[in-house]
């Protein structure tokens, strides 16, 4: 008897048909017979797939006539438990698959309203995470070329934030030694990850010198930031106008 009669034949025998109807999944129904306990499982082999009688396979099991049938049926009525019924059936199967997916769509969906209630507690959640958002949001992020990236990692320039302090891209171009296309692909890049009102502000900063040709403006800047470790922040501007005022 091949693997596919002897699942077909207890299939047979745990939904007391005549034929498994295209019903049967093998690997399930070896699965149900791998969770029994391994005289049970014998049992099972010898009197449904070797065919032997109650005599002979309580014989095979050293075990008496009675003991022998009990056993069979006592693995019989584990197989028809309504858990491994489940993986012995396609229908079953895919019935109780379905019934997860709905219970867990439900789930997702409850905690999605729990969400929703929990942020209408917190009014100024969003206002946060702006905030929060050019903070976590690192230099890798804006897609620059491994030029620029590493370029601005190595001199601070970590996360967005850090640009977004700038007051302008002298600094850039004096200290790092940007050019038109490098300082360009800074701004669009700022530009396309959201920050339009930065990279406006940078490009407003250029008109206003892009009356000097860009050799003369580079060799400027570069006078102006070779010596300086690092270039004024907005914070840095409030601290020396606070300064002033006292």
């Amino acid at each position: 008897m091949t693997d596919y009669e002897y699942a077909s034949k207890l299939y047979c025998e745990i939904f007391g048909l005549n034929h498994d109807n295209g019903d049967l999944y093998m690997r399930g129904m070896f699965e149900a017979l791998g969770s029994l306990k391994d005289r049970e499982q014998k049992a099972l082999t010898l009197y449904y797939r070797d065919g032997l009688s109650f005599s002979r396979t309580a014989e095979l099991l050293g075990v008496s006539y009675n003991m022998g049938k009990e056993i069979v049926a006592t693995a019989m009525r584990k197989l028809r438990h309504i858990s491994r019924q489940r993986i012995v059936s396609v229908n079953l199967l895919v019935e109780h698959r379905d019934k997860q997916i709905l219970n867990a769509e439900i789930i997702i969906e409850d905690l999605r309203d729990e969400i929703k209630e929990l942020y209408k507690m917190i009014p100024d959640v969003s206002s946060k995470q702006d905030k929060l958002a050019p903070h976590l949001t690192s230099i890798n992020e804006l897609g620059l070329s491994s030029y620029i990236n590493n370029l601005l990692t190595r001199h601070g320039f970590a996360s967005v934030e850090a640009l977004l302090k700038l007051n302008s891209l002298d600094f850039l171009v004096g200290k790092l030694g940007f050019g038109i296309s490098t300082r360009n692909e800074v701004i669009v890049s700022m530009r396309e990850k959201g920050y339009s009102e930065w990279a406006d502000r940078m490009d407003a900063e250029w008109n206003v010198d892009c009356g000097l040709p860009w050799n003369t403006y580079k060799s400027r800047m570069f006078v102006k930031y070779r010596n300086q470790e690092k270039p004024v922040m907005e914070s840095d501007n409030n601290l020396l106008a606070f300064k002033m005022l006292i």
